[in-house]
């Protein structure tokens, strides 16, 4: 019997082919397409601050390229975003699996001072041809972000990956904190999982499964209980 393919998206500085226990436990019984952002792991960089569809059709065309007719699509919190932007895009119809998506707009978490200049892309190429505050962008973000990540605690290190460019790191942030596309468009055709100590789905208006004692991510200590919700719901 043929296997089924589920597309994998990881989200904000996170890659899928470090979560080996998940990976290897969903690889018993699906085929595993993991995809990868301009700048993290190995892939190189957008050579321009990324459109709202870039990452949409880069993960559109890997997926054409390998020929995938049949296959599911599974996001991890940024992750999600660029699936519900491909699907939008693209209009698939496939069955769509997201693991702690953003419910709502994170420019919510946007320092004040910042907001007004969101809406200036000028602004953002600017700042990206600089490593220094193309850094601290990425940084004040990373300590932000970890208000939702970490259930509700504001972050206090700062982004560390010698496998992630700053480029990667900061043109993926754009389009988290630029794009937002509400999950529940196409809650018809997704399965929501959030891990229990999330806050992410506090008002969540939609029907979700929840793995129990897991945080935001939690792959490698839960995979057994994901791989089994992910099982169940394709």
């Amino acid at each position: 019997m043929t296997k089924k393919t589920i597309v994998l998206l990881s989200g904000w500085l996170h890659n899928f082919e470090n979560e080996t226990k998940f990976v290897k436990k969903l690889n018993k019984y699906f085929k595993i397409v993991v995809i990868k952002y301009p700048g993290y792991y190995g892939e190189k960089d957008f050579d321009k601050l990324p459109n709202k569809y870039d990452l949409a059709d880069l993960t559109y065309s890997k997926i054409r390229n390998l020929g995938l007719k049949n296959f599911y699509i599974l996001g991890f919190s940024m992750g999600c975003q660029v699936v519900l932007h491909t699907v939008m895009k693209y209009k698939l119809k496939n069955k769509l699996i997201l693991i702690s998506p953003t419910t709502q707009t994170l420019e919510n978490e946007v320092p004040y001072f910042v907001k007004p200049f969101l809406k200036n892309r000028g602004l953002f190429k600017i700042v990206r041809k600089s490593d220094l505050l193309s850094t601290l962008l990425v940084n004040m973000a990373y300590k932000k972000i970890s208000k939702i990540t970490e259930n509700g605690h504001l972050g206090k290190k700062a982004f560390s990956n010698s496998k992630i460019s700053t480029k990667g790191a900061f043109d993926t942030l754009y389009f988290l904190v630029t794009s937002f596309i509400n999950p529940t468009t196409y809650k018809n055709q997704t399965t929501f999982i959030f891990g229990e100590k999330e806050i992410l789905q506090k008002g969540f208006i939609a029907k979700f499964k929840t793995i129990k004692n897991m945080g935001h991510g939690g792959f490698d200590q839960h995979c057994n209980e994901l791989s089994e919700v992910i099982r169940s719901s394709v």
